[in-house]
């Protein structure tokens, strides 16, 4: 049986996880292009979360300053007495702009019969607004609080109207007006340029446009507009940004960010086009890319832990291996050990029966076996442990090898020649008397 050990058992592993490794890098790399896109899309979403919020808020804050202004005693009386002159409500306008947010603010009162009664940003009065507003012939005939966005003959306006009573009677309507500057003001402290384009539709019904700015056919509502990004509007091609195919475009070489927002008319088609310009580098990404370092480090870690658990697996393995090896070799090791001892212990036995000394001496010179009558021709020589008594010194009590030419070592002749040797040596025991000793090496 063969025993083959494993070469680095945890290569294969490292490998394996390694290459794990890799696939789930291009994972979250191929995934970060579209998470940098769904970041933009939540972006354009959110903001225009945030225009319907500030248009509310708008309308909230137009009909508290309607619902205020228009139950005023002076109101009532400049009604009942045709006194339209003695109104003042254009310093209104002007506390508004001074200490809210209610910059642009214009002020009308109509009779119920549909003629103007008052005007805070001019002094005609009298005319009749029947055909032009469609929203003050519902009014006259159910009045009610009524708050809207429409395209007018001058801009794309906030309206919000209430009825006035006297003693129960509907004497008047009382109309705040607005435009879009305020909110596109705050969108710039927030970082966030806007263009309002109001519809193509409308081209015809702005027969008195405030600002006469035309992008094509589409009129600039926003009197605080940038020119550059009516100028990049221009150059792009305003369709592009009218109907947009997604929720925003990156036009990276000039760093802009564009989303939009639709206003529909009360028909439910477009009427104002808002376009937002935000600084590509505004938008945080970074948590994207700590998301991602963040998975990376984590998944170094994890495949770490793998390599160290497989290769502590491996190890463990390789350890048990060894030890499996081991004991085998410790169990051969012991067989042939006993073995050997028995191949010994029965030498032994069988040269103990031989009449004449029999001594077993190794290429070195060294005794590692004798018989008992050797044993008894050399009484002191073999006390020393076999295999480290060296023949001549037991035999001749010299230290070195037999060289004279009187003792021819019969050791050597046999070792080189492989022949068996027969040679007679003249030996002297303790007391002196010659000893003849016949040898036979083979």
């Amino acid at each position: 049986m063969k025993n083959k050990v494993i070469k680095h058992p945890f290569l294969l592993p490292v490998i394996i996880s390694l290459a794990l490794y890799a696939l789930f890098a291009y994972f979250i790399y191929s995934r970060i292009p579209v998470l940098v896109q769904e970041k933009y899309t939540s972006t354009a979403i959110e903001t225009q979360r945030h225009i319907r919020t500030l248009i509310t808020e708008k309308q909230e804050a137009l009909l508290l300053v309607a619902l205020a202004a228009g139950n005023e005693q002076n109101i009532k009386q400049a009604l009942l007495y045709n006194t339209p002159e003695e109104l003042e409500l254009d310093s209104l306008a002007v506390l508004l702009r001074d200490h809210s947010k209610l910059d642009n603010a214009w002020f009308q009162i109509i009779k119920p019969n549909g003629d103007s009664f008052y005007r805070s940003w001019t002094d005609r009065k009298g005319d009749s607004l029947l055909e032009a507003r469609l929203d003050i012939v519902q009014m006259i005939s159910e009045p009610k609080v009524m708050t809207s966005i429409s395209t007018g003959k001058y801009n794309l306006t906030f309206k919000v109207m209430i009825p006035v009573y006297d003693r129960g009677e509907f004497i008047a309507i009382f109309e705040i007006i607005s435009n879009f500057n305020s909110i596109t003001e705050k969108l710039r402290k927030q970082g966030i340029e806007s263009v309002v384009l109001v519809d193509s539709s409308y081209r015809k019904q702005l027969s008195k446009a405030v600002t006469e700015r035309f992008v094509d056919d589409y009129y600039v509502a926003n009197e605080n507009v940038k020119r550059k990004y009516l100028n990049f509007i221009i150059a792009n091609n305003v369709k592009r940004f009218i109907q947009p195919a997604q929720y925003n475009l990156l036009f990276e070489q000039q760093n802009l960010f564009v989303s939009f927002f639709e206003l529909p008319d009360i028909y439910g088609q477009p009427m104002g086009h808002f376009i937002f310009f935000k600084p590509l580098d505004g938008i945080d990404l970074s948590e994207i890319y700590e998301v991602k370092y963040r998975l990376l480090l984590y998944l170094a870690f994890f495949i770490g832990a793998i390599i160290f658990s497989l290769r502590f697996l491996a190890n463990k393995r390789l350890a048990q291996h060894i030890n499996e090896v081991n004991h085998q070799l410790e169990d051969k090791v012991f067989a042939k050990t006993k073995e050997f001892q028995e191949q010994s212990q029965f030498l032994q036995s069988i040269i103990d029966g031989v009449s004449d000394s029999v001594i077993v001496i190794d290429s070195d010179y060294n005794v590692i076996l004798m018989n008992k009558q050797a044993k008894n021709f050399y009484p002191d020589g073999w006390q020393n442990e076999l295999g480290k008594v060296k023949c001549y010194k037991l035999s001749h009590g010299v230290d070195s090898p037999c060289m004279n030419s009187d003792y021819e070592c019969p050791h050597n002749q046999v070792f080189n020649s492989g022949e068996v040797s027969h040679v007679t040596h003249n030996h002297i025991d303790k007391k002196g008397y010659p000893q003849f000793i016949e040898l036979t090496a083979t």
